[in-house]
């Protein structure tokens, strides 16, 4: 059955409001909720981290940590089969980029391919899609979902420098969340998020509702209430612009896959003042396990 936006939104308002908080209050109703008494009586949760190994980066024991906290154990694998063991699957960031011809394009930018790689992380999207399996994408992850979707890529930003990872520099900058979506609930309308990557979405694949972008500061106010005006009422769009606008976060609207560029888990393992809270991103993604 066909579930609507509408419908399909305001239950995700429920697990928001309802078990994503644990014990902090909640930007919704601006009192403290039971997410902790949540937690408690959890069975602990197997989370599928479709990879080969644990990266260099950090990204990994920073996806392990957050997790443990939450009562759910993390399983390294890129095989299909084992999908339907997991509660959940987490598609992460890193190298390499996403090969452009899943898209339809020809190299203008990407770096370091790994086909074999792609093949074998979508092999596993695949399976948990069809198994209608709750997950979260970050960065590479993202780019690749979208991909699956039928989406496409940009494929090297014009400001890249402002995005791109540096060791031990950490790039923050501002975001505009969409009203209206659960990620507003979980964190308002802005936020600060970092940065590390060089590539994002172009064009949103099917079923998905663009949740957060960044909007440069070179926009005047008409061209910025333009871009809201065309992203609130989920217009058909393409970033066609690479200076003025990238995609945050994305949603499906049918199933439970919650999309990011930036990387929570880094902020995760150092708190930056001033950022969005890192780990509200994941307790709503545990929330929405079965």
């Amino acid at each position: 059955m066909h579930v609507s936006d509408e419908s399909y939104f305001s239950r995700q308002k429920r697990f928001v409001h309802c078990n994503t908080f644990y014990g902090r209050k909640c930007t919704y109703c601006n009192r403290r909720n039971y997410g902790e008494h949540y937690r408690r009586y959890k069975v602990k949760k197997k989370i599928m981290y479709v990879e080969r190994e644990i990266d260099h980066y950090g990204l990994y024991e920073g996806v392990e940590d957050v997790l443990k906290s939450l009562n759910a154990e993390l399983v390294i694998s890129l095989d299909p089969e084992k999908v339907s063991e997991c509660d959940g699957i987490l598609v992460p960031g890193g190298l390499p980029d996403v090969d452009p011809a899943l898209y339809g394009e020809e190299n203008q930018g990407s770096m370091n391919l790994d086909r074999e790689l792609d093949d074998l992380q979508l092999a596993v999207i695949d399976a948990a899609v069809k198994a209608k399996k709750p997950m979260l994408t970050i960065c590479r992850g993202m780019q690749l979902v979208n991909v699956y979707f039928g989406g496409t890529l940009i494929q090297d930003l014009e400001n890249g420098p402002m995005h791109t990872y540096v060791p031990n520099e950490n790039k923050l900058h501002d975001t505009l969340i969409v009203k209206g979506t659960p990620f507003a609930m979980l964190y308002g309308e802005n936020g600060i998020v970092n940065s590390a990557h060089h590539q994002a979405v172009r064009k949103p694949g099917k079923g998905f509702r663009i949740t957060q972008v960044w909007l440069s500061g070179k926009l005047n106010k008409d061209e910025r209430e333009e871009w809201i005006r065309k992203i609130e009422n989920e217009e058909t769009l393409e970033v066609e612009c690479k200076r003025t606008c990238i995609i945050e976060g994305m949603m499906h609207r049918e199933l439970p896959i919650i999309a990011v560029q930036w990387h929570p888990e880094l902020m995760h393992r150092d708190p930056i003042h001033g950022t969005l809270d890192q780990d509200r991103i994941f307790m709503y993604f545990i929330s929405l396990l079965h």
